[in-house]
């Protein structure tokens, strides 16, 4: 069950490059959370609290314009764990069916709006530099992670989305007369846990190794779609109905390295990861009437505090 409580509305724009979304997402929807922040109830309130504001304000010239107390919210979720990089898929999440009535008889009437989200995780996965040299390496680095896409196999969904979270390490590397490894470095995953930890640490080795609570092993990419927007009709209509959304994921391994010697032994162990997938869908009893487009900027401006009704029970 979801708990609404008040929050401000969404920071736009400046992300866009870092997680870049194409085709019916334009860069003032998309916003993106640092692991301090993932689609737990408080983060995930703030949303529809702005979400539902931001439709109020915008259907604030109606005859009877809607209050966000009048809205209502459903969540659909889905969890890949465990995900290794190169890992690829399909993945669907429910409709919007509005074939329904609220607990207090009246009808569901038409979606008004939705947040979209997709979350990539990182777990665990590493890179490693280890001189076999007899000279100081004096700059090293490195850096691991995935790159993963996702995009809507119905083209009107409008979903096509880059996220790509990394851990990186930099340093020297200490020289090392005599080699660690004459004949080469065993396979890293033929090593047990305690092998690879003690052959990632020494003065002659660096690592980039990912911290699954580190801010950076967590992106989020965030979309929000009014029905006052003119983009998004054919989005909220794909959205509509009693069978599922379908989606397409695929991620590969994103790893850079760079270092001065010819001498240097480098192995990495690919990334493990989690995928969130969640759609959350704002919806009321009675269907507004089209706003001006002169209100659209509500949906970008800090909203006023006020408190979204809370769900009894989620609706089927």
């Amino acid at each position: 069950m979801l708990r609404y409580l008040f929050a401000l509305g969404f920071v736009v724009g400046v992300v866009f490059l870092a997680s870049p979304c194409q085709a019916l997402i334009t860069p003032g929807d998309i916003t993106l959370h640092p692991s301090g922040q993932p689609t737990a109830e408080t983060a995930l309130t703030g949303q529809i609290q702005a979400t539902a504001g931001a439709v109020s304000g915008a259907h604030s010239g109606d005859p009877n314009p809607p209050s966000p107390d009048d809205f209502f919210a459903d969540a659909h979720t889905k969890v890949f764990a465990d995900l290794k990089a190169g890992a690829s898929g399909v993945f669907t999440l429910d409709q919007f069916n509005p074939n329904r009535t609220l607990p207090n008889g009246d009808p569901v009437g038409q979606l008004q709006g939705l947040l979209l989200y997709f979350t990539v995780h990182l777990k665990t996965g590493r890179q490693v530099f280890d001189n076999e040299t007899n000279k100081v390496v004096n700059t090293a680095v490195l850096q691991i992670g995935t790159s993963l896409s996702v995009w809507s196999t119905n083209p009107a969904a409008g979903v096509n989305c880059a996220i790509s979270p990394s851990a990186s390490n930099s340093g020297s590397l200490a020289a090392d007369p005599v080699p660690d490894f004459p004949s080469g470095f065993p396979n890293p995953n033929t090593l047990t846990p305690t092998q690879i930890n003690a052959y990632s640490i020494g003065p002659d080795r660096l690592a980039a190794v990912i911290d699954p609570n580190a801010a950076s092993s967590r992106d989020e990419v965030n979309a929000i779609h009014l029905d006052t927007e003119s983009t998004s009709a054919a989005i909220l209509a794909a959205f509509t109905g009693t069978g599922t959304v379908s989606f397409n994921y695929t991620s590969l391994l994103n790893t850079y390295h760079e270092v001065s010697s010819q001498g240097v032994i480098g192995w990495t162990i690919s990334p493990k990861f989690d995928l969130e997938a969640r759609v959350v869908y704002l919806y009321a009893g009675s269907v507004p009437e089209p706003a001006s487009m002169g209100l659209l900027a509500a949906a970008s401006m800090p909203l006023l505090a006020r408190r979204l009704r809370k769900r009894k029970a989620r609706l089927a």
